[in-house]
Formats: C-alpha cells, sequence, structure tokens
C-alpha cells in the first residue's frame, strides 16, 4: 500500500474511533446521572428486600438483565450476601423448552446449595408481564423441592403489586419513581455483562461498559460507607444509614 493511502486509512481510523469514543463518553455521563439519581431507591428496595428476606437463608437470584442495578447494588454493599444473575432469553416466549429453563437454573444453582443449607431462593425480576418472574418461579418449584421459592417483582404500578400478590409473589411498588421508567425503557439492561452481544459489537467494549457501570456503584457505595461512618462518630448515624 502507498504511504499515501496508507495514511488515508489511518485517519479514517482515528476519527471513527474518536467519534466512538465522544459516543462512550456521552454514555458514561448519562449513565452517572441516571443511576446516582436511582441509588437512594435502589438501597430502598434492598432494604425492603431483606426485611422480607433474611440474607443469611436466602439466595437472591436475578432473572436476566432487567434488575442488574439492585443485584449489583447487594453484590458491593454486603458481599455476605448470596447473590447471582441468571442469563435468561425470550422466558415470555410460549414455545420456550421447559427443559432449557430447568437445565439453566440446576448449572447456576446446584452448586451453591450444596455448599450451604438454605432455607429458600427468592428470584427478583422486573415486572411488565410478569410472565418470566411466574414461569422461573414454576420450574424451580419442581426442580428444588427441598427449599422454599419466592418470587420478588419490582413493579412498575400498584395494579400489577395487587395483582401478583395474590399469587404469592412478592415486592417494591415503583410508581412515581425515575427508577420505574429506567427499568421500563431497559437503560440498564444492556449493561450486565452476560447479555446477548450484536454480531459487530466489540465483546471487550461490552465489558467495559460493564466494569462502568460497577465502578460506580462501587463509588456510590463506598461514599454511603464513608457518611455512615462520619456520622457514626459524631452520633448522627441515626440520620445517614
Amino acid at each position: 500500500m502507498k504511504l499515501s493511502g496508507f495514511l488515508f486509512v489511518f485517519l479514517i481510523s482515528f476519527n471513527a474511533f474518536s467519534n466512538t469514543s465522544a459516543d462512550l463518553s456521552e454514555t458514561h455521563s448519562e449513565i452517572y446521572y441516571l443511576l446516582q439519581r436511582d441509588y437512594h431507591d435502589i438501597k430502598t428496595i434492598y432494604r425492603d428486600l431483606i426485611r422480607q428476606y433474611d440474607p443469611e437463608k436466602y439466595v437472591f437470584v436475578g432473572i436476566g438483565g432487567s434488575p442488574a442495578p439492585l443485584i449489583t447494588f447487594i453484590k458491593l454493599y454486603d458481599p455476605s450476601v448470596s447473590v447471582l444473575t441468571i442469563p435468561f432469553r425470550r422466558l415470555s416466549d410460549p414455545n420456550v423448552d421447559s427443559e432449557i429453563i430447568r437445565n439453566r437454573l440446576r448449572s447456576f444453582l446446584d452448586r451453591l446449595l450444596k455448599t450451604k443449607k438454605y432455607k429458600g431462593i427468592v428470584f427478583i425480576d422486573y415486572i411488565y408481564t410478569g410472565t418470566s418472574l411466574l414461569k422461573v418461579i414454576d420450574h424451580a418449584k419442581e426442580e428444588f423441592r427441598e427449599v422454599q421459592i419466592e418470587g420478588y417483582g419490582l413493579f412498575r404500578r400498584d395494579t400489577d403489586a395487587n395483582y401478583f400478590s395474590k399469587k404469592g409473589v412478592r415486592g417494591f411498588e415503583l410508581t412515581g419513581l425515575p427508577l420505574a421508567h429506567h427499568l421500563y425503557d431497559e437503560t440498564y439492561k444492556s449493561w450486565t455483562e452476560y447479555n446477548s452481544i450484536p454480531v459487530n459489537e466489540n465483546r471487550v467494549e461490552r465489558n467495559e461498559f460493564h466494569q462502568f457501570l460497577v465502578s460506580i456503584m462501587q463509588s456510590f457505595v463506598d461514599d454511603d460507607r464513608l457518611r455512615y461512618r462520619e456520622g457514626f462518630e459524631n452520633n448522627r448515624c441515626w440520620a445517614l444509614f
């Protein structure tokens, strides 16, 4: 290749990279701002969750990418809690193979349940139709008969909470919270590390996105703990934590 041709290709590539970097920077800033607004609500949901389910006796399992902010928060806020995400896709599809669901449940939970005797498993999901959560609960009850199977929904409307409570699913009502819109719009969903990746998307780049989300959450958790320690030292912990 002639030098002039090489320079032309290099400049085009560099320009494309610069534009991509700018786009990523804008995305990072937007996510930081949104998560900063949602952090308090996420923490409030966690408090409600552990009020209903003792974290020493239950495993918390996020279904797919929807509850990613809550699951990430729990991992960072209290590493002693048993929490994980199980990647599921197209669970709302009535033709999805039941054996695939059960195999996925076994592959993620069998070993964990053998390491410690838990009272039960709490499956967590954002509720739009609720099909995914109810389907997983039904299969888990068949697969893990030795433990209690519970469902915890992040409800976008009070009518959803009333309907699912009759089916034995507890949860948190998001009505009026910005977090409700962000979960509905799947703002955070594409940031989960396991999620399906388009053919033209760089896998390394996707992992960087996930790590950025974790780093933001970690910074908020660290700030939270610092404020608590400072408040405790000044006898103000009751107002801060």
